[in-house]
């Protein structure tokens, strides 16, 4: 969907109160997208770059953003498959996947979505028992990535 970074971010700081990084520590610099090719990476910044012209502020608010949220969810994800509640667990999957999306992490997008459509079925609990956790391990493997990357920014 077609939007601007600055009504992008605007709209998820109203959801996510929390301390953000602070543009004057940010040098105003431009990220090389030639950088960021790297096969071995869960993650890509190529989407972030190129919504936001390479700007190194933006980017790192992003990754914030998304340092700031994502451990909630996940934790959420443990709670609501120990509970068995795989309708909830489904809605959150469903909640990931734009992040999934400007964090480059294109190789967890079907297993996402295996999750949320599974869930919001409220079917297959054996297999969930199984991928929930493989997923929530590359997120958090993806989280570091994206640690070491910011700060290569700030």
């Amino acid at each position: 969907k077609p939007f601007v970074p600055g009504d992008l971010y605007t709209m998820i700081s109203k959801y996510y109160k929390s301390p953000r990084v602070a543009s004057k520590n940010i040098k105003k610099k431009k990220i090389d997208p030639k950088k960021e090719a790297n096969d071995d990476k869960l993650t890509n910044l190529n989407y972030l770059n190129s919504i936001s012209n390479n700007d190194a502020s933006f980017i790192a608010e992003m990754i914030q953003t998304f340092l700031e949220a994502t451990p909630d969810s996940l934790e959420n994800m443990r709670k609501s498959l120990a509970n068995k509640d795989l309708l909830s667990l489904g809605m959150i999957a469903h909640k990931i996947k734009p992040s999934l999306t400007f964090m480059g992490i294109d190789s967890l997008k079907d297993i996402v979505m295996e999750i949320e459509s599974l869930g919001k079925a409220q079917q297959e609990e054996e297999k969930l028992k199984e991928v929930v956790p493989a997923f929530i391990l590359s997120i958090e493997k993806a989280m570091e990535e994206l640690r070491e990357r910011l700060k290569l920014i700030e």
